[in-house]
């Protein structure tokens, strides 16, 4: 393949995997995307024709995903509103896929493009991280509504991407260390990630986290000592840590959106979610086999109803809202998409190569963090679906070279 598409693919993709978490310069963004997209495919149809793209990551994953893909996109037949299920279905999910094409493309074809894309999600988790904490500490203060849309957007970036913090601590394939200063570039990152979590006044964040390094430890489990990249003694200084982080999170704020006097326990009871949940939970039962139409919106208007908060208007919670939107049908298919997505990390952490079973360890932890996060909200749409599906698509190609490698195709 041309040198120069492959140089256009990856830097163009590094450049909107390090802007995606931000709702500014939309213009170079967008940019990027489409010559990134545009590079994928003169890189993809080469790559495809010589092989150098397979291994399918599993007849089951493309099965079930194509299978929740079509149901969404058939059920603009019967959505209540056609308008927004379109819109949800060309901004959330076909621009989502065509992310994960990009990435995939990318570190399948070659071993550059696994580099250049983890670099870039690490370059913005630093600088977007860093810039939080400099303008958090400084007169202006940090409004992540003004940068990243809402605190819910940043925080579920956060839970996605900081666990490839852990590729600083690997040699390469799977890891970019390549000096003894990249422990330390690790710990910044972490820090700083830490930090904008804990500014960001998010709860369910710190479970995530937990979820994350739960899923991470049951990988170097089940491969071995060989995987773990952490020492015991130091998994459990952050575990205490992200449980202190977590208490602190609740009592500030307890502190600043409820009455005076309330303890944290009567606040996490008051929450309005219990409330909202039912209410979802009522009409989806109006249509339970085939739910109201995809798009997180979908019902917007009667969702704003069902709490005292006028503000509330989807179910707050990634299967909940599945279900809503296409029934029991989708929700099952889409049950299925993330079963076998995690199965199929769980397989690599198990195939007894070493770069494979820390690419499914990433991709369990990153996949775990994303669903354990947004299990009290939900954020699967625009940039954090474009996001999940990158990283997906990151790790899937880099196994899929790995795996090409090994049986001698190059």
């Amino acid at each position: 393949m041309p040198d120069r598409w492959y140089r256009v693919l990856v830097g163009a993709a590094a450049a909107y995997l390090a802007l995606v978490p931000s709702n500014a310069l939309t213009f170079w963004r967008s940019t990027f995307f489409a010559a990134a997209a545009l590079a994928a495919i003169a890189v993809g149809v080469r790559a495809f024709r010589a092989g150098n793209l397979g291994p399918a990551p599993g007849r089951v994953l493309v099965a079930a995903f194509a299978g929740w893909s079509l149901w969404s996109c058939a059920s603009v037949a019967w959505s209540a509103d056609p308008t927004q299920t379109i819109s949800a279905l060309r901004g959330d999910l076909s621009w989502s896929v065509v992310t994960f094409a990009i990435c995939y493309v990318a570190t399948a074809a070659r071993p550059e493009g696994y580099r250049g894309l983890v670099g870039a999600l690490l370059a913005g988790l630093a600088f977007w991280s860093a810039l939080a904490a400099g303008l958090a500490f400084s007169p202006v203060g940090w409004d992540p509504r003004l940068v990243h849309w809402a605190p819910g957007v940043y925080t579920t970036w956060l839970a996605t991407v900081v666990s490839f913090a852990l590729v600083l601590l690997w040699p390469p394939p799977a890891g970019l260390r390549t000096s003894s200063r990249a422990l330390a570039a690790a710990a910044f990152v972490f820090v700083l990630a830490m930090a904008t979590a804990w500014l960001a006044d998010a709860r369910v964040v710190w479970i995530a986290f937990l979820a994350s390094l739960a899923a991470g430890a049951a990988c170097a489990f089940g491969a071995g000592a060989q995987l773990r990249a952490v020492p015991v003694g130091i998994m459990a200084a952050v575990i205490s840590l992200f449980a202190i982080l977590f208490a602190d999170v609740a009592v500030k704020k307890a502190d600043r959106y409820y009455p005076a006097g309330m303890s944290v326990a009567e606040t996490v009871a008051a929450d309005p979610r219990p409330e909202i949940w039912r209410g979802a939970l009522a009409y989806a039962a109006e249509r339970p086999l085939t739910g109201h139409g995809f798009g997180l919106q979908i019902l917007a208007d009667r969702m704003r109803v069902v709490s005292k908060d006028p503000l509330v208007t989807h179910p707050h919670n990634l299967f909940l809202g599945q279900l809503v939107q296409t029934g029991a049908i989708g929700l099952a298919l889409f049950a299925l998409t993330i079963g076998a997505l995690g199965f199929r990390y769980w397989r690599l952490v198990r195939s007894g190569d070493l770069v494979l079973a820390r690419l499914g360890a990433l991709g369990l932890m990153t996949l775990t963090g994303f669903v354990v996060r947004n299990l009290t909200d939900d954020f699967f749409l625009r940039a954090n679906a474009k996001l999940l599906f990158a990283v997906q698509g990151v790790l899937l190609g880099a196994a899929a070279l790995r795996q090409r490698t090994l049986v001698g195709k190059p």
